[in-house]
């Protein structure tokens, strides 16, 4: 399954060496693919695709960590630019754990693939303005994890606020299949140029949600009575090094902390006597991003 998905990458990157183009829109929002520029796209009719494999020394999702051990993760898609329509995309996100002690326990390697459909538009009011909004639906679906379902579905909404200096967003999740149940995450993030084709992406976003969604759902458990106060139940901030091998290939290394920030869910992940029962989480991430 591996080979299969090295294979899928690579030609994308063969692909990638022989074209040119902008930026495309990213996909699944569960990478925040902040490489992605919402209002570089050139308009008119006119079909793109992109790939996105990672390695991760970790995996955090949904406010919550779902592996503390070796993951690699794969993005890719295609979609096309409709003019004064906006754009349409199709892809799929996807995680396989590198650990043998997950493949030994689920005896299955391969722990999600999620494909989605998605359409957005992109109002740009201002010179460096721009808001992008974008609505996709997904199904998630869990093989070899041990889950009540093994599929879920879900809309995704995204808004980003693009200015001159910096990148805000909104994220919000609504699983519509088997749990009734939002989940909620507000960022910002900014690329700062840097000298021989570098650049720096801080970014800093929280995530909350009501009960039902800090259950286990995709990752630590919590009890029923962690309830949803005001405020974020969890924060992550990353710190990416990119840099641009072409006009259509980059890479990419960085380093992610996760922290609980709500006492009752972090109380409740310190009693979880699996190693998932953490409240504070640092990891690395390394991946290339193609796009044509």
């Amino acid at each position: 399954m591996r080979f299969r998905k090295i294979v899928f990458a690579a030609g994308f990157a063969v692909c990638a060496l022989f074209l040119r183009a902008a930026n495309v829109p990213a996909g699944n929002d569960e990478t925040d693919d902040v490489f992605f520029d919402f209002s570089d796209i050139p308009g008119g009719f006119r079909p793109y695709a992109w790939a996105n494999p990672e390695v991760a020394s970790a995996h955090v999702t949904r406010g919550k960590i779902a592996s503390v051990r070796p993951v690699f993760i794969l993005e890719a898609g295609t979609g096309c630019r409709l003019g004064w329509l906006g754009y349409a995309n199709v892809g799929f996100w996807s995680m396989s754990d590198l650990s043998r002690h997950y493949r030994a326990e689920r005896r299955n390697c391969f722990n999600e693939l999620d494909p989605w459909l998605q359409y957005g538009y992109t109002w740009d009011f201002a010179e460096g303005w721009s808001l992008d909004s974008r609505i996709s639906y997904q199904w998630n679906e869990m093989i070899g994890a041990r889950v009540g379902r093994r599929t879920y579905r879900e809309w995704i909404n995204r808004e980003t606020l693009v200015t001159p200096w910096f990148s805000f967003f909104t994220l919000v999740r609504w699983m519509e299949f088997p749990y009734n149940c939002p989940g909620i995450r507000v960022g910002i993030f900014r690329e700062f140029e840097l000298p021989a084709r570098f650049s720096l992406v801080p970014e800093l976003f929280s995530d909350g949600g009501p009960r039902c969604w800090n259950r286990r759902r995709f990752g630590q458990w919590t009890e029923e009575p962690a309830k949803w106060r005001p405020g974020p139940n969890s924060a992550t901030f990353s710190l990416t090094l990119r840099y641009r091998i072409t006009d259509v290939l980059s890479a990419y290394v960085g380093v992610s902390h996760f922290s609980i920030v709500d006492p009752d869910i972090r109380r409740q992940a310190k009693a979880r006597p699996d190693e998932r029962g953490r409240r504070d989480l640092t990891f690395a991430r390394a991946g290339l991003v193609f796009s044509l």
